[in-house]
């Protein structure tokens, strides 16, 4: 993709409109922009046709998942006992969730911490859920990353909950506001 330049809703500018330059396009309306020298995620409200961008908040997750890809082709130890590198792998996956469940003014909870793989829930504000779950990283190659399971729940112990939908790590915060109801727009 070609960079390019448009205006957005900056929400540091409390939604005034500025000049973004749009770098690549990770999901149908979430694209990576630079603005002023930040790289942030910004939406695309395909209603309205403006951007949305998130120079206050997306900063800090991008650099916590540009260290989750550093495990992407990586091959896990595997035993009866968990390996340190999954356990350091997870906290990190983890920390990258708690902090776009701060940023979206959402909470990580009941995390199921497994042998090689975890499943948690994100509740929102307004005490709706979803569940998400990770394949066993030994055997599923790079799925924590390109197939993860997201679907609505009950409440926070409610495994069985709707339909199964499967998103990216990169389109997680956006499908997990949408299960939600809880887009920015």
């Amino acid at each position: 993709m070609i960079p390019y330049k448009a205006q957005a809703h900056i929400h540091s500018l409390d939604g005034e409109m500025d000049e973004i330059t749009v770098l690549e396009k990770v999901g149908d309306n979430d694209y990576i922009v630079n603005y002023k020298g930040v790289k942030c995620h910004a939406l695309f409200n395909w209603f309205v046709c403006e951007y949305y961008a998130d120079d206050v908040y997306g900063t800090e997750t991008m650099a916590k998942i540009a260290e989750l890809k550093k495990y992407l082709t990586y091959e896990f130890s595997t035993g009866c006992y968990t390996g340190d590198d999954y356990k350091s792998f997870q906290t990190k996956y983890l920390n990258y969730l708690k902090t776009l469940c701060r940023e979206n003014h959402w909470q990580l909870v009941n995390v199921g911490k497994n042998h090689y793989c975890f499943s948690a829930f994100i509740k929102s504000a307004e005490n709706k859920c979803v569940y998400i779950s990770i394949s066993d990283v030994r055997y599923f190659n790079n799925e924590w990353y390109t197939h993860i399971l997201i679907r609505t729940a009950k409440n926070e112990v409610d495994y069985r909950g709707g339909f199964n939908h499967y998103t990216t790590l990169d389109r997680l915060e956006v499908k997990a506001a949408e299960l939600l109801d809880d887009m920015p727009f």
